[in-house]
């Protein structure tokens, strides 16, 4: 049975799978990974890559028609999606290679099929027409989530969930989106960007209802001067299946409301991917279907841990990766390492960026929190100004001790400069541990440094 005896059996090989493996096998624990499509899961097939892709063509595109203010003529005459489409999957194709090479590399193996857990430290993989048992002394589940659908609304050619959505072969010319988080927001952004019409329904107050309240509106007000249609403070009611077509009726404040387009995508929200994975009893799970862990990510299984998207919020790929990370330091590594969830940041990628980090307003004055609040137009940077992008803000948020403990930044960039404030908040930095960096003029994250003067100004002057 040695043959078949791993120390760690990874199932998944998303970010939290593909993290875990790649750490076990370089610290020389022999690892047995098993996915059941590609390398890098839902992230890098269907997901955060691909969609960034589109981000960035869109970018492009929005970059031309745009092209005026800087005295320049040019004129955007078309695109082909098909060809955009093609690009796209070399890419991942590419990127794709490059992590199993990484796998190898950390020699860790490889194998595609499905899996059952059974008792005792046995897996069985199903591949080929075949079935293989294998043995772990330790076997992570990392098997991700999958999109929730509301009752009663199923997919078709005009309803989509976003894998299918990155599917399509064409722009939309019309569109309704329910669902105003990251995803939902992405695909506006890239939709209207080509040329579509759509409306975005949020049953909540605001859009990105789970980011800071400015920045929410911030980017409300941006995707309204797109032309960007928003329903919030709406519930979608009914999805109806027309022959080209799909209508939504809306339950809106002022009334009911139907609202009809080529394609519906249904954005709202994601379910634990636990579906015959057991062969008896489950692990523990929470009130929404999510698997229960303990502060390194085990389950209420001996010698069964999860990580990623299947325990729950945030549902972000380096939050997965991030507790990987903790789950082999502290079986694996000697380390006892701890996963702060208010240490991850958060990015939407929608044209203008909405990033946070740590402690938003809101919450500080929901608990009382003595603290000191900077926030900077990016109208003060010159760059920012110079290339046309002076739209958003930065927000930095410092306890009584001078602790940097939030950040919120709605820029151009905004998902690069948000590392910076990651960084200072899990190192505990104190605003004048932050300012010792010199940070390069002219640049638009230099309003970070601003932000984080005004700060020094208000505790200096207490």
């Amino acid at each position: 049975m040695s043959e078949n005896k791993y120390d760690l059996i990874v199932i998944g090989a998303g970010p939290a799978g593909f993290a875990a493996a790649q750490a076990a096998g370089k610290l020389g624990k022999k690892v047995l990974c098993v996915e059941k499509h590609k390398v890098g899961g839902t992230c890098l097939n269907k997901g955060c890559v691909p969609t960034k892709a589109l981000v960035a063509a869109a970018h492009t595109c929005s970059e031309i028609k745009s092209a005026e203010k800087f005295s320049l003529d040019a004129k955007l005459l078309g695109f082909d999606f098909e060809k955009l489409k093609g690009r796209v999957s070399e890419l991942l194709d590419l990127i794709g290679k490059g992590a199993a090479f990484s796998l190898k590399k950390s020699g860790v193996e490889v194998l595609f099929g499905e899996v059952k857990i059974c008792v005792g430290g046995k897996v069985e993989v199903f591949c080929a027409g075949t079935k293989k048992e294998f043995f772990a002394d330790k076997i992570l589940i990392a098997s991700g989530a999958k999109a929730r659908l509301p009752h009663g609304v199923n997919l078709s050619e005009n309803v989509l969930d976003a894998s299918a959505a990155l599917e399509l072969g064409f722009i939309p010319k019309s569109a309704i989106i329910i669902g105003a988080g990251a995803i939902g927001c992405e695909f506006a952004h890239i939709w209207n960007a080509f040329g579509a019409h759509v409306d975005l329904v949020e049953m909540r107050e605001n859009i990105l209802p789970n980011e800071d309240e400015d920045a929410s509106k911030t980017l409300a007000r941006n995707f309204a001067k797109r032309g960007i249609v928003l329903h919030t403070s709406c519930m979608a009611k009914e999805i109806v299946n027309k022959e080209k077509t799909a209508c939504v009726k809306l339950a809106t404040p002022k009334g009911d409301l139907d609202l009809n387009a080529q394609i519906v995508l249904v954005g709202a929200g994601v379910e634990a991917d636990l579906k015959s994975l057991f062969e008896t009893t489950l692990p523990d799970l929470d009130e929404r279907g999510f698997v229960k862990v303990d502060e390194v990510f085990k389950t209420s299984i001996d010698n069964i841990y999860a990580c990623g998207d299947i325990v729950g919020a945030p549902w972000l790929a380096h939050a997965a990766s991030a507790q990987a990370m903790v789950m082999i330091d502290n079986i694996f590594g000697g380390k006892s390492k701890i996963y702060d969830i208010k240490n991850v940041p958060s990015a939407a990628y929608c044209g203008l960026e909405v990033a946070s980090v740590g402690v938003n307003l809101k919450e500080a004055k929901a608990k009382n929190l003595d603290c000191k609040v900077a926030k900077l137009p990016l109208g003060v940077s010159a760059k920012a100004i110079v290339e046309g992008k002076a739209e958003g803000f930065v927000r930095l948020i410092a306890d009584e001790k001078s602790v940097l403990i939030g950040a919120q930044i709605v820029s151009q960039n905004a998902g690069e400069f948000i590392n910076i404030c990651s960084l200072a908040i899990a190192n505990k930095l104190k605003v004048s541990d932050f300012l010792k960096s010199i940070f390069t003029h002219p640049s638009v994250s230099e309003a970070l440094y601003e932000a984080a003067l005004d700060l020094e100004r208000q505790y200096l002057s207490k």
